[in-house]
């Protein structure tokens, strides 16, 4: 298994889309922001609905980022990217904030209610196939039906959690 410059597992490829900011470079000519990090997670799509993240989890949805090739095959493998944020100004993006796909874009229906389902964060949980860790994603709708999937595997079906009152989702 890969792993990132912090010695934890790479995970790029898998679920939403995630970028840590480690990094301000300045302003661009033509206004955007230009960040450098890590690509933690999910596949980059051009035009995908993003979020910045702020540390205290405020959310500010973000008009336009593009993301520039790696600068050579080390930095690919260890997910080291640049991007370049539009409609911000410097001063408002800073180092350990996430960008991010927004997760109400890709979140799914509740199997029983057909309400949307909220993210609730992520359970590492041990597979019965294999016994390797991985991490479970918890939903929940407003009828408080709780859900899960594995992170990993984003299009198979949720399967009800079995042990719904352990979590405060």
């Amino acid at each position: 298994m890969a792993l990132d410059s912090y010695g934890e597992p790479a995970v790029r490829d898998q679920g939403p889309f995630q970028f840590l900011i480690k990094g301000v470079s300045g302003a661009t000519p033509d206004g955007g922001v230009r960040v450098f990090g890590h690509h933690r997670a999910g596949v980059w799509k051009d035009q995908q609905p993003l979020e910045l993240v702020y540390r205290d989890g405020v959310t500010h949805r973000l008009e336009r980022v593009d993301m520039e090739p790696p600068l050579n095959e080390v930095c690919a493998s260890r997910g080291q990217r640049v991007l370049v944020i539009y409609g911000l100004r410097v001063e408002q993006v800073h180092r350990n904030h996430w960008v991010r796909a927004t997760l109400s874009d890709c979140s799914p229906a509740c199997p029983d209610c057909d309400r949307p389902l909220k993210f609730g964060g992520f359970v590492l949980s041990q597979r019965e196939e294999g016994g390797e860790r991985s991490c479970r994603a918890l939903w929940r709708c407003e009828q408080r039906h709780v859900w899960w999937n594995w992170a990993d595997c984003p299009d198979q079906p949720l399967e009800m959690c079995p042990h719904p009152e352990l979590f405060r989702c």
